[in-house]
């Protein structure tokens, strides 16, 4: 159990940003509450003086005080909420703060970002943090990770709770993630910070089910990358790491190089919204990722993306599953793409929006949107059907990965589906050719 700790609910907060790559860390600016309730932030001068633009919808930079609306960030800018976690980060929190006799409810969001400290995912850091003691680096027991991240949704396991909250206290979404360091060489893991890794060690992050009886989503997972992989996405080195309690899956941090913060803002918080807000939709994802980017080669890949969720039933597509980063030259870039698992989403609806009647889209449909942002519809035709045909790989990939044979069939059958739903027919076979592979 943490010892009690000292609590101040903060009312200003620096802003510090890591993102210079080959440059000293820089003062973004300030967090300030009002007493009436909002929440203020103003960039330093010498930030503005730099002229990079790490929020330019929203927040684009500039001298003075800047407010928002209380919803539907809770006062944030979207540029600081993708600092805070989802549901497993805020479960986590929200425990830390019940064990020091502190009502989550009176937690403020600056309050919520002060105990995140420099514990951040990306490039931002908040000063001061408070002052929780937290345990010092050592190896890390995925099997003791796992059985206890169970325990806390379902209310218990107070005494990992220090090392539960420094493995997994900043990532999003509802599944437990944990943030290690792993080495390639000897198989080791570390949940030391990111910047403070031993040699050899690369910042990951691996997740855990959330209940005892969920163990095959990492394999689901890790079959998913692989076909996204086959299909032309950018995704990130992954591999699953087996222990006496289960398979889970882990990839590799884009938010990292070495030893490098990168800048990474999620497409919900670039437009301000809360991930649930189903009206921004795939037109406002390519739309984005061409103002940002200012490359087509970058929208092409976008439209990728968009296809592979559609056809390989990656419903679970709301806004914070998609980011961008700024790389070494100060450009915008697309991230590699994450969280791609078969889910049937709201409702049995993609998450993000297509403005058709219904909710699954044609490939007439899908190539509109490319259309409407740029790309030739010949070229996103091409694009649908190598997607698709990585997609058709489904019963190989998945046998490779171990998934078990109940999950493997009902999937095939959704993926054929969808498949015939968005008109994607097999590639008809030539009688006396061999097929290529």
């Amino acid at each position: 159990m943490p010892k009690p700790f000292k609590w101040k609910s903060g009312g200003l907060l620096e802003v510090w940003f890591h993102g210079f790559f080959g440059e000293p860390a820089c003062r973004l600016g300030r967090l300030q509450s009002s007493s009436d309730g909002l929440i203020g932030f103003e960039y330093d001068a010498n930030f503005i003086a730099h002229a990079w633009e790490v929020s330019p919808i929203k927040l684009p930079l500039g001298a003075g005080l800047r407010t928002t609306a209380r919803e539907p960030l809770e006062g944030l800018f979207g540029l600081f909420d993708d600092s805070l976690p989802d549901s497993w980060g805020r479960l986590l929190m929200d425990r830390v703060f019940r064990e020091a006799g502190i009502r989550p409810d009176a937690v403020t969001p600056l309050d919520r970002l002060a105990f995140l400290g420099n514990r951040t995912m990306g490039a931002l850091t908040y000063h001061p943090a408070t002052n929780l003691p937290w345990p010092d680096r050592s190896a890390v027991d995925l099997s003791k990770l796992a059985s206890a991240a169970i325990k806390v949704i379902e209310g218990d396991a107070e005494e990992l709770l220090p090392e539960l909250v420094r493995a997994g206290g900043s990532p999003g979404g509802a599944r437990p993630k944990f943030l290690v360091g792993y080495d390639p060489k000897t198989k080791a893991l570390n949940t030391g910070p990111a910047e403070n890794l031993p040699p050899g060690y690369e910042p990951w992050m691996v997740k855990i089910p959330a209940r005892a009886n969920g163990l095959e989503s990492g394999l689901v997972e890790s079959a998913y990358a692989a076909m996204a992989q086959e299909a032309g996405l950018n995704v990130m080195p992954f591999r699953l790491f087996e222990t006496k309690t289960g398979v889970f899956f882990g990839t590799k941090r884009f938010d990292r190089k070495g030893t490098q913060r990168v800048h990474v803002h999620t497409l919900a918080g670039l437009l301000g919204i809360h991930p649930s807000n189903f009206s921004v939709g795939y037109r406002d994802f390519l739309g984005v990722t061409q103002w940002l980017t200012r490359d087509q080669r970058v929208v092409r890949m976008a439209f990728r993306q968009m296809a592979f969720n559609v056809l390989a039933r990656n419903r679970d597509d709301h806004a914070k599953n998609f980011s961008f980063l700024i790389n070494e030259r100060g450009q915008w870039e697309l991230a590699p793409a994450y969280d791609l698992t078969f889910a049937e989403g709201p409702w049995g609806q993609h998450s993000l929006a297509f403005e058709i009647a219904g909710g699954q889209p044609t490939a007439d449909a899908l190539v509109a949107v490319g259309t409407t942002c740029g790309l030739d519809t010949a070229d996103c035709r091409k694009i649908l059907k190598e997607v698709a045909e990585s997609v058709r790989q489904w019963p190989k990939v998945s046998a490779q990965f171990g998934v078990p044979s109940v999950y493997r069939i009902e999937i095939e059958k959704q993926l054929q589906e969808t498949l015939a739903m968005v008109a994607m027919p097999s590639r008809p076979k030539r009688l006396g050719r061999t097929r290529r592979a």
